[in-house]
């Protein structure tokens, strides 16, 4: 009796659990369609930008200049400081110009390249040139660059960088062109403006941050004709040059005293007709001046002449070939004397004196003398000659001298010695030059 009772149940509470289940199932689906819902992908947009520093130029010899991309979003947002770690940089030659992750932008050498800025597939470029720039010390040397038809000059201009980068404007073409080989090429007479553009720092922000300013040098390219008045120095024709003088010896220019002479083409005397054109210099100052000199022929020609004027503490005229201002007198032995006795001593010397005493850190001077010997047998030549050297140099002293010696070993030989040759050698200021007293025999006279 009791197993039917408990079967008779189990209909009951299959139909229960069932009814449970049922009911949960329902009640699970009602909560998930109450929190799950479905938002659609939307694509973001952006736009990069980049401005053009120190208007495109990167420089060789200077930090690198810090390029930063602009990045704006589709509702016109600038995120630029978000996404800057995940901004991509290229160049286009990374030979010429380079470019880091973080933007910085280098020249390596001179030429052209483009750098691009990337994110999320947008992008943008800015071409760029990569040169050498001047910096401080860039100089116009000449004010005036002279020339004769068909011929070439260099740019008048020094600089402390030796690829330094120089952007060339000729006023005037039909007068003056530049060649190939950057430099001046006079093409028909007349006289035309040339200007030289290089980049100088103006300023220094940051570490590796700079700016640049454009700086013009003017200068004037004449093309004279052949039968201009010219300028000599030193026995050539010259168009520039450098001489000395001591400090308070003149109150105005003394051009033959600093060897400086002009002439027209028949070789008449000009020098009267000489004027500074430009430049001031002070005579009783010491100190390196730049001048220019002018000659005229009187019928309307004129030739231009870029002078450096040294004035010293010491005297020194030394711009001639013929100068003997340092030297005040050298002495040399044995001239066109005979000598004929076995084992005998012969002597050459030589000795000078310096015309004042001199600061041994201004002056150096170097004394060259060569003595002939001529040697015989029996009143014949022998075995021709020979040629004794002899070198004088001074140890801070006004005086100095010098000899040498060689022995007769043989009766029958007998030796005629004369003087070749002296000169002097000496650097005033940085500057050599050199005066032959002596020559072949006979003296050297101005």
């Amino acid at each position: 009796m009791k197993r039917k009772g408990l079967l008779s149940l189990l209909p009951i509470f299959l139909c229960l659990s069932s009814c449970s289940i049922l009911f949960g199932a329902d009640s699970s689906s009602e909560k998930n369609n109450e929190t799950t819902s479905i938002r659609p992908h939307v694509e973001r947009s952006y736009s990069v930008s980049l401005e053009v520093l120190n208007d495109g130029i990167v420089f060789t010899n200077t930090g690198a200049v810090h390029y930063q991309a602009t990045v704006i979003d589709q509702d016109g947002k600038d995120v630029s400081e978000d996404v800057k770690g995940r901004v991509s940089w290229q160049s286009s030659d990374k030979k010429v110009i380079s470019v880091n992750y973080d933007g910085a932008v280098s020249g390596l050498k001179e030429g052209s390249a483009t750098i691009t800025a990337t994110f999320e597939g947008s992008s943008a470029s800015v071409s760029l040139k990569s040169k050498v720039m001047a910096k401080d010390g860039f100089e116009l040397t000449k004010k005036y660059v002279q020339m004769y038809k068909g011929e070439t000059s260099k740019l008048p201009y020094s600089c402390p960088t030796r690829y330094a980068s120089v952007e060339v404007e000729i006023e005037n073409k039909q007068i003056v062109s530049l060649n190939e080989s950057n430099c001046l090429e006079s093409e028909q007479l007349g006289t035309s403006k040339v200007t030289l553009y290089t980049y100088e720092p103006s300023k220094k922000e940051k570490a590796a941050s700079y700016e640049y300013e454009m700086v013009a040098y003017e200068f004037q390219a004449m093309v004279v004709p052949d039968n201009s008045p010219y300028f000599m120095m030193a026995g050539e024709k010259v168009t520039e040059g450098e001489a000395s003088v001591a400090k308070n010896k003149y109150t105005v220019l003394n051009y033959k005293d600093m060897g400086i002479s002009a002439y027209d083409q028949s070789e008449f005397n000009l020098m009267p007709n000489i004027t500074v054109k430009e430049g001031e210099y002070d005579l009783s100052e010491i100190g390196t001046y730049k001048i220019v000199l002018e000659v005229n022929d009187g019928y309307g020609m004129s030739s231009i002449f870029n002078l450096t004027l040294n004035v010293t503490e010491y005297e020194n005229k030394g711009s001639t070939a013929n100068n003997d201002s340092v030297i005040a007198s050298i002495t040399t032995g044995n001239d066109a004397n005979t000598y004929s006795a076995a084992f005998q001593k012969i002597t050459l010397d030589a000795s000078f004196v310096l015309s004042h005493d001199f600061d041994e850190a201004n002056i150096n001077i170097h004394v060259s003398v060569d003595y002939d010997v001529y040697e015989y047998q029996h009143g014949t030549p022998y075995s021709g000659h020979k040629t004794f050297h002899l070198e004088i140099t001074p140890d801070g002293y006004r005086t100095a001298s010098i000899s040498t010696s060689f022995f007769v070993e043989d009766t029958h030989q007998s030796y005629t010695i004369s003087t070749a040759r002296v000169s002097a050698t000496y650097t005033v200021t940085g500057k050599v030059y050199t005066h032959i007293y002596y020559q072949d025999g006979a003296p050297i006279t101005e």
